[in-house]
């Protein structure tokens, strides 16, 4: 009788543990999750919903636009050297990538989103300088511009 109530005890207690484990957000043994992003038409430019199956939550990005849309309705307007710069660049985009967002503290940047407005890669900044490591992701990162690899 004392073993199978010693037994039932260390299986509680084991379990127990196991599902404390389970709860911690640092699992990297239990499986992968994903974020998703897909993109949402918003006001002449295109949002991205954010689902995180990680924390189970979805959040919705900053507007990015098209720079060729630029002038039309719903579309922010641009200064006068940021248009002249959109133009000059939308010469060498031959697919007609080229995008910009406004994140927070009205910081207008510009990038080639080469695999879509929401895609969960890594599009480096083309107006920061002659050699830049920043880059912007709009379905990991969406209201941050972050460091990518050196030049």
């Amino acid at each position: 009788m004392y073993r199978i109530a010693s037994a039932l005890i260390s299986a509680v207690m084991a379990l127990s543990v196991v599902a404390c484990a389970q709860r911690t957000p640092h699992r990297h043994w239990v499986g992968a999750w994903t974020v998703t992003a897909q993109p949402i038409p918003f006001h002449g430019g295109v949002r991205c919903k954010i689902s995180d199956s990680r924390y189970r939550r979805t959040s919705m990005g900053p507007p990015s636009y098209s720079a060729y849309d630029v002038g039309k309705a719903g579309v922010p307007r641009v200064s006068v050297p940021r248009r002249a710069q959109l133009r000059k660049l939308e010469e060498h985009d031959p697919k007609h990538q080229l995008r910009f967002a406004i994140l927070p503290k009205h910081l207008t940047i510009l990038y080639i989103a080469t695999d879509g407005p929401c895609a969960s890669v890594m599009y480096p900044l083309l107006d920061t300088g002659f050699c830049s490591n920043m880059v912007y992701m709009p379905a990991d990162a969406p209201y941050d511009i972050s460091a990518g690899a050196p030049c």
